[in-house]
């Protein structure tokens, strides 16, 4: 009674819009049993469809949650200017043209536009760009993407149900809505069979009780052909067989939404990567050391390391982190400061060091010549999507020199190469990665790993709509990422695979 009381009443809910679905048959073959006496039978059938269904009910709704969970980058409250004056409000309150202050740290509560202050913001999560970007008075920016160390006020342009984050939920379940996964083979066959067998156990029952006269005798005989109609290896095997998979799946470290993905990812021919922390590993690191005159490499990371000490920014961690591997001893700083959108400075020893781009170079009096090496250095870094930050000294009376130069980037991840020449072994034809990073950058990493096609500077909306291009090319696509950016674009791939890691 409790395994069947929800296939009941999905049986009645498809008489009263006059379909006879599958509910319908198991529903009659169940109660057709338990007349005839087969008690085991009948439940143990319930039993089996209805752990199936509840798998299937749990699973989307564990979707469901995961989606609306994206909307949690976005906090709940923040710091709106009005009359002068700041006032902590609900974020999902702000409309266009309210003016919010974001601090060092802090998520932006919603899309806008920079009134002042500068600062770098990691959007990964929302463009999937691997490094911070340096935003001014005029640039866009999105809600749930981290303000980097200056403290910036933002004009709102639309309203929190409208933002991007907002958009990618949208998309994704939009995605979801769309799609018809194969395991619903078995509605669409029942929609055909149960109705045959119904009506063949009705003409059963009637014909023989016009021919015979024995009501009773056809009436068990036509009960029994529905029993034996019901389709049960076909209902039950397709759980079951899930199940099975899944959990080999799980052992392995692979969580599995549900059957139609195992299905769906054996039509599959052409393969799509995310970069950021997909291919690449999702954070800077230095690639390169470039010393200028007799400064070695170690005298640049030291003096590097000892001014970004303080820091927070993703760059400055990856300078410390190359020193610390190096065993490099740092020397303290004195006197830092962040020079916000251009780099960072402070007192080493005797002197004082800078740290930053190259424009922050140009406004400290560095001889042309040192100036000209480092726009080369930086030109040729640039190509291969690596941003280079310089070192300069400023000695009392002997001018400014620079020390050297730092090269940082994301890298591939150990192995990713091996992956796609193991997945191409596999049967798929087809690799190509989809990201929100400059074509520079996507480019370098592309040629790294291995991949045939690659499409860049895509918002998360085009990522999506690239996956329709190639799989009007290439028939069936799986696409794998890790951002939020990817959501929709994983949820509109006939596989979307996330990496956990």
């Amino acid at each position: 009674a409790i395994g069947g009381y929800p296939i009941l009443r999905s049986a009645i809910a498809a008489l009263r819009t006059r379909r006879i679905d599958m509910n319908v048959l198991m529903t009659v073959s169940v109660i057709g049993a338990a007349v005839l006496g087969d008690w085991s039978e009948g439940a143990l059938v319930v039993v089996l469809f209805s752990l199936g269904t509840f798998l299937q009910a749990m699973t989307l709704d564990r979707t469901r949650r995961a989606i609306r969970s994206l909307l949690d980058l976005t906090p709940e409250e923040a710091t709106a200017i009005r009359g002068g004056v700041e006032v902590t409000v609900a974020a999902a309150t702000l409309v266009a043209g309210d003016i919010v202050r974001v601090r060092p740290g802090q998520r932006l509560p919603a899309d806008g536009e920079i009134v002042s202050g500068h600062s770098a913001i990691n959007q990964a999560a929302i463009t999937g760009e691997s490094m911070p970007v340096e935003k001014e008075p005029g640039a866009e920016v999105f809600a749930g993407t981290i303000n980097g160390s200056g403290v910036l006020d933002v004009r709102v342009t639309v309203s929190s149900s409208q933002s991007m984050l907002a958009t990618i939920v949208h998309l994704v379940e939009e995605a979801q809505a769309s799609r018809a996964p194969s395991q619903q083979l078995v509605d669409r066959f029942a929609a055909v069979y149960t109705p045959l067998v119904v009506a063949g156990a009705i003409l059963l029952a009637l014909g023989g009780w016009l021919l015979s006269g024995d009501p009773s005798t056809w009436a068990y005989r036509a009960l029994v052909l529905l029993v034996i109609a019901c389709p049960c290896a076909l209902v039950i095997s397709t759980p079951v067989s899930i199940v099975s998979t899944i959990q080999g799946a799980t052992k392995l470290g692979v969580l599995v939404k549900g059957g139609a993905a195992l299905e769906e990812l054996a039509k599959v021919r052409a393969m799509i990567f995310d970069k950021t922390g997909t291919l690449t590993v999702g954070r800077p690191v230095v690639s390169a050391v470039e010393p200028f005159g007799d400064v070695t490499e170690r005298n640049v990371l030291a003096l590097a390391a000892a001014v970004e000490e303080p820091s927070e920014h993703p760059l400055a961690r990856a300078v410390i982190a190359r020193a610390l591997h190096d065993r490099i001893d740092v020397p303290a700083v004195t006197s830092f400061a962040a020079l916000t959108g251009r780099g960072a400075g402070g007192e080493v020893g005797e002197r004082m060091v800078l740290v930053g781009s190259p424009r922050l170079m140009r406004e400290s009096a560095i001889s042309a010549d040192h100036l000209a090496r480092l726009d080369a250095i930086a030109g040729r870094h640039a190509e291969s999507g690596q941003t280079t930050l310089a070192v300069a000294t400023l000695d009392d009376g002997a001018g400014a020199t620079i020390a050297g130069a730092i090269a940082v980037a994301d890298r591939l991840r150990p192995g990713a190469a091996a992956a796609l020449d193991t997945i191409r072994a596999a049967g798929i034809e087809r690799i190509v990665m989809l990201t929100g990073d400059q074509q520079g950058v996507a480019e370098a990493i592309a040629a790294q790993a291995g991949v045939d096609d690659v499409r860049a500077e895509l918002l998360p909306s085009q990522k999506a709509s690239a996956l329709d291009e190639i799989r009007a090319a290439s028939g069936a696509i799986a696409m794998v990422g890790d951002g939020v950016n990817d959501a929709p674009a994983l949820a509109k791939a006939d596989v979307g695979i996330a990496m956990g890691i």
